[in-house]
C-alpha cells in the first residue's frame, strides 16, 4: 500500500516529493525500531504506529492545501506536531498494560469514551503546545495547523480519512 502511495503523490507533488520520501523514510526507520524493541501487539502499538502513518497524512493534508510554508516555518510545524504527539502518547497510555493495574486519571477519561470531554482535552494539549510556538511561525502556518489538529480530535483518524479518500479517488 505503501507503494502504491508512494506512485500516487510522485506524480502529485513532483518537487514535494522528496520531502515526502524523506518523511516516509524516518517514519519506517521509527516503525522498524519499534517492531525490534520487542512490543506486543497490543492495541497500544497498534495506537503508536496510527500516529507515526497520521504524521505523514496531516503533512500531505497541509501541502495539498497550499499553504506558502518557508523550510524554517516547516521544521518549526514538523517539531510542533512532534510535540503534540508526547501529548497523545501520553493519553494513549491507558493502552498500555501497567504493573500495578492502577489506570491514572487520563486512562479513566480514556475509558469513559466521551469523545466531546476527550477532544476538549486534546484540544487544551494543542492550544498549549501552539503558544510555546508563539512568534516563531506564519500565523497562517499555525492557524492551519490548529484547523487540521482539531478537526481530526483523534489524530490517527486522519489517516484513515485520507486512505478512505485516496482509494474513492482511485476508483471513480
Amino acid at each position: 500500500m505503501l507503494s502504491l502511495f508512494m506512485n500516487h503523490w510522485k506524480k502529485d507533488f513532483k518537487d514535494k516529493y522528496t520531502l515526502l520520501r524523506t518523511e516516509i523514510i524516518t517514519w519506517v526507520t521509527a516503525v522498524n525500531q519499534q517492531l525490534q524493541a520487542s512490543f506486543n501487539q497490543n492495541e497500544y502499538f497498534i495506537f503508536k504506529l496510527k500516529c507515526h502513518t497520521s504524521y505523514i497524512t496531516l503533512i500531505l493534508m497541509f501541502l495539498v492545501r497550499d499553504v506558502n510554508c518557508t523550510y524554517l516555518e516547516y521544521r518549526t510545524f514538523q517539531t510542533t506536531f512532534e510535540e503534540f504527539m508526547f501529548y497523545i502518547n501520553e493519553l494513549a497510555s491507558c493502552l498500555r498494560e501497567k504493573d500495578d493495574g492502577e489506570l491514572t486519571s487520563v486512562d479513566k477519561l480514556f475509558n469513559t469514551n466521551d469523545f466531546s470531554r476527550i477532544s476538549d482535552y486534546c484540544t487544551k494539549q494543542i492550544y498549549k503546545t501552539m503558544k510555546e510556538f508563539e512568534g516563531k511561525c506564519n500565523l497562517m502556518v499555525s492557524l492551519e495547523f490548529l484547523r487540521l489538529c482539531k478537526n481530526t480530535v483523534f489524530i490517527h483518524l486522519a489517516s484513515d480519512r485520507y486512505e478512505k479518500f485516496f482509494f474513492e479517488k482511485i476508483l471513480s
